[in-house]
């Protein structure tokens, strides 16, 4: 055990590296066991960036949404929050 200890300790310290530029290496990917070839189903999170198309409210939907205030009542709106502080 000593021995391994030992070695990663040489690695660490740099003792036996005469090159005094650092040496990189490429890191193995974290999870081995997952593939690169995903099958996008609806438990996955990313998921939601494979949309077929706009979602388009039905009519009745659209009828029942309140109108948005025009300007003057959104800066009365904003007054009335503001003087809160």
């Amino acid at each position: 055990m000593s021995n391994i200890l030992n070695k990663v300790k040489d690695k660490v310290s740099h003792s036996d590296n005469n090159n005094s530029e650092p040496t990189y290496s490429i890191q193995p990917h974290p999870n081995p066991n997952d593939s690169a070839n995903h099958t996008f189903t609806g438990n996955d999170p990313i998921a939601a960036h494979h949309a077929k198309g706009p979602h388009i409210p039905s009519k009745e939907i659209r009828d029942n949404l309140e109108k948005p205030l025009n300007r003057e009542e959104l800066r009365a709106r904003q007054e009335e929050l503001n003087r809160g502080n």
